[in-house]
């Protein structure tokens, strides 16, 4: 329908069908999987890779329904993270060597000396117990041998707990 005479219309150009806004949109979501997955190869949260799109976390996981590229690159991208860290964690708990430069400088001649050595690490115990329970639940799991207490029974002991206490104080 034509405009009236001195009346300009705001609007100008086609409007897209549902379907060319939705295959837009996509298509944005598809682009913005790359950069998605580089965040997550560096070792970005999902709190943080939605700061970085200036979106709040819910947006993020909208987006990993909408479009599978999305999903695909928080899932592969943070592989390389992972495995790093799983790596480092193995290296704690067994112990390692790392190559190290110490830099001393003369102060009477001037001369830089870097000396080259390497630093070793001894196994952590800590890491070795938590590589050891996720690795190997079935043997390295915290077992209670002693069923849980019912919470009738549990009840009835705290009261002679707590009564124990305010007689001795």
């Amino acid at each position: 329908m034509p405009a009236a005479p001195g009346v300009t219309l705001l609007r100008t150009g086609v409007s897209q069908t549902r379907e060319q806004k939705k295959a837009t949109r996509l298509a944005e979501l598809e682009q913005k999987a790359v950069q998605i997955e580089k965040l997550c190869a560096l070792g970005a949260t999902d709190a943080e890779i939605a700061m970085f799109f200036d979106v709040g976390p819910k947006t993020l996981m909208v987006w990993r329904t909408q479009s599978e590229a999305v999903a695909f690159a928080l899932k592969i991208g943070k592989v390389p993270s992972d495995q790093r860290v799983e790596r480092s964690l193995f290296d704690r708990a067994v112990g390692c060597e790392r190559p190290m430069i110490k830099v001393f400088f003369n102060p009477r001649t001037g001369q830089v000396i870097e000396h080259q050595y390497m630093e070793k690490y001894p196994p952590d115990p800590l890491s070795c117990i938590f590589w050891l329970k996720n690795r190997r639940p079935d043997v390295w799991r915290e077992r209670y041998d002693q069923p849980p207490i019912p919470p009738e029974e549990a009840a009835t002991l705290a009261q002679e707990v707590l009564a124990k206490l305010m007689a001795t104080s």
